[in-house]
């Protein structure tokens, strides 16, 4: 039966099973109980007309699970999200924007052919189409084609090309269909920075971000694309598709550790991917802006990286270079995994820099869309959804105490001053 199907009758009966399942959530993984600052009682529902915020999301995206073994890759990531978003009445001020799969011909602006069926293959049993036939692959069994992190099962095609629908719906909501739609969030997956022109892995199938604004720009003719990308992993993905783009500025925030940070790994089949020197080629050059910390391996890496290191790379690289290129759209790369407490970033953000960054690019232009990337501790996600989503709302947030009283660090600084000295013959908010 079809998720469609469970989940049917109407928006209520939706909302309840999500709020259900955020307080197991909760229990089942010891996280506490918090309210987000925009504490909104039923009366206080906006008019349709009067939300500026769309939020894209389909439940059928829950269904492209790993059955084999725990994954930090799951459901539950999505279904934190949501609930919270309506437990927090958060979502009464947004406009829930309709859902559709991505069309193929949109795809191929971000993608080969020969990516699109490789991921079409993923439907089929892999033993019967060595032996010719076409035998779908049980919903019940996982498949690890294309890297030794990244599952698959029957139905991840179609939540793929789902994901990628709820950023083509947010670019539709903000420039036709949705009158008063300014923004947008992508509460999606698959995530997709890691999906280049004809590559998978990294939990990726198709570049949400390149994909939304390579629409934008064909459909309604937005020239200059700036993306965002501050997922604690480098979105490899999104580069290796607009490197030669010269219509679209990519800045990516990462864990790099001198390249032997995921992707830079030989399990990914790169030798290294972000560095500063990374700046494009051909028409895209010195449009790709790298920013990779470098820190320690292991426990030690735990307070190497934190709120204010952030804060110095947008004001002395991020702003002043989006702010030259003159971006008439925002799109941005959001993952949640370089927060304190994340399994695989292991780095020491706060939810406050969301909320800071996030403002930070709509005083440049108020045009943003989100879309979701990784973030894989469900208690730290969700704050750090709250913070993004606050800030897109229009909601103001003062930097806690704790974020005021830091400085940046050494390995911070060291890999702003390193990623200047690289880009300052490009840009001349830089020299």
């Amino acid at each position: 039966m079809c998720i469609r199907d469970r989940f049917d009758c109407s928006h209520k009966y939706q909302d309840f099973v999500l709020t259900i399942s955020f307080y197991y959530l909760k229990t089942k993984s010891g996280m506490e109980k918090e309210e987000s600052c925009l504490d909104y009682s039923d009366e206080e529902r906006c008019p349709e007309e009067s939300k500026v915020l769309g939020i894209a999301y389909d439940e059928r995206m829950l269904l492209h699970k790993s059955v084999a073994r725990k994954h930090p890759e799951r459901p539950e990531r999505l279904l934190c999200v949501m609930a919270h978003l309506i437990s927090t009445r958060m979502l009464n001020k947004c406009r829930k924007l309709p859902v559709k799969e991505a069309p193929i011909s949109l795809l191929l602006a971000a993608h080969t052919q020969s990516h699109l069926e490789r991921l079409e293959s993923t439907q089929y049993d892999p033993a019967a189409m060595m032996q010719g036939g076409e035998a779908g692959l049980s919903e019940y069994k996982n498949t690890y084609r294309f890297s030794k992190e990244t599952y698959e099962n029957y139905y991840t095609y179609k939540a793929s090309l789902i994901s990628a629908g709820c950023a083509i719906s947010a670019i539709d909501a903000m420039y036709a269909k949705v009158k008063g739609v300014e923004r947008a969030f992508c509460v999606n997956r698959p995530s997709g920075h890691h999906a280049g022109k004809s590559s998978i892995g990294g939990f990726c199938f198709l570049n949400n971000a390149a994909i939304a604004a390579r629409y934008a720009q064909s459909k309604y003719a937005v020239k200059q694309v700036a993306i965002i990308d501050w997922d604690v992993h480098h979105g490899n993905g999104t580069q290796d598709i607009v490197n030669e783009d010269g219509s679209i500025l990519f800045v990516s925030l990462h864990r790099h550790d001198k390249g032997l940070f995921f992707p830079s790994t030989l399990l990914y089949h790169i030798l290294e991917s972000g560095a500063a020197e990374e700046v494009g080629v051909g028409e895209g050059e010195g449009l790709k802006v790298n920013i990779p910390w470098d820190v320690p391996e292991g426990p030690a890496a735990e307070g190497k990286i934190i709120d204010m290191d952030y804060v110095q790379a947008f004001k002395e690289i991020v702003i002043p270079v989006v702010k030259e290129f003159a971006p008439e759209l925002i799109i941005v790369s959001a993952g949640f995994d370089a927060m304190r407490g994340d399994p695989l970033g292991k780095i020491s953000l706060s939810p406050w820099i969301f909320h800071w960054m996030t403002r930070s690019l709509m005083e440049i232009n108020p045009r943003v869309m989100v879309t979701l990337e990784g973030g894989y501790n469900l208690k730290m996600l969700t704050k750090g959804v709250d913070s993004c989503v606050s800030a897109l709302l229009g909601v103001a947030r003062e930097m806690p105490k704790e974020v005021a009283e830091q400085k940046a660090t050494k390995e911070g600084a060291e890999a702003v001053r390193r990623s200047r000295d690289v880009l300052k013959k490009y840009w001349k908010c830089l020299q």
